[in-house]
Parts: structure tokens; C-alpha cells; sequence
């Protein structure tokens, strides 16, 4: 299998786990995991090609790449508060009883985790053309490209070029 490496390198990195978020009266709290996750990386390939969420042709990068990482280099976690008020008296919120909580019951707060100084290098497996693909619309991406939140903005670029790996580094994980 071929493999191309994108770096992702940022002030600030969010990686959304499986389970996104607990919510109570008082608010909510987003992780982060402390690696690139599959869902994101899918994401940021759906930005590039331009492909609004639930498209089909998310799920078939997500099932049809391999995907691998490896850390460059560690940094921190912090955590941001948001005020947040819900825009509409008929939104609902799960509560971390598991229940249903009304949405418009004044401000809360979000704490979100955030990754700051970290640096990954993300490997995608397939064929070369579809590589080929993949780099195109990641250098001319339909949408701007984020790692993981609009806030996170990649500190250089995601790919500099076109370079196709058929062996990896001894030190990569599955994603």
C-alpha cells in the first residue's frame, strides 16, 4: 500500500472522541483525544473535496483509507470556556443523567479541550491515483482547511508536495 503524509501543526488542535459531550444545567464539557482521530481526518478530507456532512462519500473514506499517525512532537491541553444561551425555546439537551434537558434555560458554559503545541504527522493508505486525488484538493481545498474546530488553523501548510511512501516509520499507530 502507498501512503501520504500530511503534518498537522497548529496552536491549537481539536480532536473530537466518539463520545462528544456531556450536558447538564450547568453546561458542557467537548474532549479532546490526544491524537488525530478518524472522524476528524475525514472531516478535514471532506473540506478539501468540498463534501457537506452525512455525504456518502465521507463514509467511504472512512472505510475504504487507511489511516496512521505518529507524534512529531508534544505539547498541552488546555481548556477554554464558552457562555453559550440556545438560540430556540424547543431545543433539548441530553443531561448526563441521560434524560432530555430543555434548551432555553439561560446561559451555560462549555469548557472545550483544546491541544496546543502539538505536531502529528498523519499517514493515508490507498492507491496512488486516489492520493493523487487527495493532494490535489487538499492544496486546493473547496473549503478552508481546520484541524478539528474552525479556531484551529494548521501552522504550515497541511501538505508542501506531492510525495508517495511505500514504507512507513517504525513508530506509527493505527487511527
Amino acid at each position: 500500500m502507498s501512503y501520504l503524509k500530511l503534518c498537522l501543526s497548529g496552536k491549537m488542535q481539536y480532536y473530537c472522541p466518539e463520545t462528544l459531550l456531556v450536558m447538564s444545567s450547568s453546561g458542557g464539557f467537548f474532549r479532546t483525544e490526544l491524537h488525530p482521530t478518524r472522524k476528524a481526518i475525514t472531516g478535514l478530507l471532506g473540506a478539501a473535496f468540498g463534501y457537506k456532512r452525512g455525504d456518502k462519500h465521507l463514509d467511504d473514506f472512512r472505510e475504504s483509507l487507511d489511516m496512521k499517525y505518529r507524534t512529531v512532537k508534544s505539547g498541552n491541553v488546555i481548556v477554554d470556556f464558552n457562555s453559550v444561551a440556545p438560540l430556540y425555546d424547543d431545543v433539548y439537551f441530553k443531561n448526563v443523567e441521560g434524560g432530555l434537558m430543555k434548551g432555553n434555560t439561560g446561559r451555560v458554559i462549555k469548557k472545550i479541550e483544546y491541544l496546543t503545541n502539538y505536531e502529528f504527522e498523519v499517514y493515508i493508505g490507498g492507491d496512488r491515483e486516489k492520493l493523487k486525488e487527495i493532494y490535489d484538493h487538499i492544496v486546493r481545498p473547496y473549503w478552508p482547511l481546520y484541524i478539528g474546530k474552525k479556531v484551529c488553523l494548521p501552522a504550515k501548510p497541511i501538505v508542501e508536495e506531492f510525495e508517495i511512501l511505500d514504507q512507513l516509520p517504525a513508530d506509527v499507530y493505527d487511527i
